[in-house]
């Protein structure tokens, strides 16, 4: 189930909103959720970085913070791809080599994350999962959320 939800809002989900299917989103209406665009640069000393930051800290709490980034990049028109490890670099210290679209560790050090968006026309997802320390978990996954353009 790929496709584009125009015009997404609580009284319209689709019905049975899955992960699943949450994942397979490739574009939200811009027009109405208007998510931020970055403009593509092909000087990689001049690709797009962002932070994102959570805003759920509890003092003295240990937290777990896992971010997972996915999404689609439109290599041609109607031609969506999985997003990969060329279209998005994470730039914190101590990011594992080993899994390049996700960034995950404890308290302060894990509430930011520094990403380098590297593709043109892709719609990045972004996914956190918030765990503390009585293994209590929360997640918060919003597709295609930033795109990058041409």
């Amino acid at each position: 189930m790929t496709g584009v939800y125009r015009n997404l809002s609580q009284n319209k989900l689709p019905g049975n909103v899955s992960y699943e299917s949450i994942s397979a989103i490739t574009n939200l209406g811009d027009d109405f959720l208007k998510p931020p665009a970055f403009q593509y640069r092909s000087d990689f000393d001049k690709k797009p970085v962002i932070v994102l930051k959570s805003n759920s800290i509890k003092p003295d709490t240990a937290t777990t913070y896992h971010w997972i980034f996915g999404g689609f990049d439109k290599d041609h028109p109607d031609d969506w791809n999985a997003l990969t490890s060329q279209d998005l670099d994470i730039l914190n210290t101590g990011a594992d080599p080993n899994t390049p679209l996700e960034f995950k560790a404890d308290n302060e050090a894990g509430r930011t994350v520094r990403i380098r968006l590297r593709s043109k026309d892709c719609h990045y997802h972004v996914k956190l999962r918030i765990t503390n320390q009585n293994n209590q978990e929360n997640t918060l996954h919003l597709p295609a959320c930033i795109e990058t353009t041409s």
